[in-house]
């Protein structure tokens, strides 16, 4: 027999995401609220239009929160400019790729941003995706802190909610 056996490879797709917070207070009662996030392919095959979702609705309505006191502070994935996590939740423009293994990160600043009410603590996570090289579609809610996967165990079953102390 002569006829090729064909051979067919699936791949295992996967991405993990972790959101950490530091959070400044300045002298006249406001606060610097810092988040970094770390995004991660897990899986086996390369990842193209990498994404950070992240709603930002509490802080809008528990602080004194304006577009204009949200920036991009540093990290290696593109910023989407038009973010203000309430109208546009996409941190990123989309464009980000991630080889097998490769994490990249992204720092965001909420400035100067007051209580407005008796809140003393918020919750927030972020959803990370991304697209595997067949077009399956993967996702992650963030752990807290800096580590995909803190639990060693798969990073999509994690999904600890990130805690910002005021």
């Amino acid at each position: 027999n002569t006829s090729p056996t064909p051979i067919t490879f699936s791949g295992n797709p996967g991405i993990g995401t972790a959101k950490a917070v530091m959070v400044t207070p300045n002298p006249d009662g406001s606060f610097d609220i810092s988040f970094s996030f770390v995004v991660e392919n897990t899986g086996d095959e390369p990842l193209t239009s990498v994404q950070l979702t992240d709603d930002l609705t509490a802080f809008y309505n528990a602080t004194d929160l304006v577009v204009t006191d949200i920036s991009s502070t540093g990290g290696n994935l593109n910023y989407n400019s038009s973010f203000d996590g309430q109208s546009d939740t996409n941190l990123l423009t989309g464009t980000d790729t991630l080889a097998v293994g490769e994490s990249k990160t992204l720092t965001i600043l909420l400035d100067d941003v007051e209580l407005t009410g008796t809140t003393r603590s918020l919750t927030n996570t972020a959803v990370a995706s991304a697209t595997s090289p067949d077009g399956t579609p993967v996702s992650d809610t963030s752990d807290a802190g800096t580590d995909t996967d803190s639990e060693d165990d798969g990073p999509t079953n994690n999904g600890d909610p990130t805690v910002v102390p005021f």
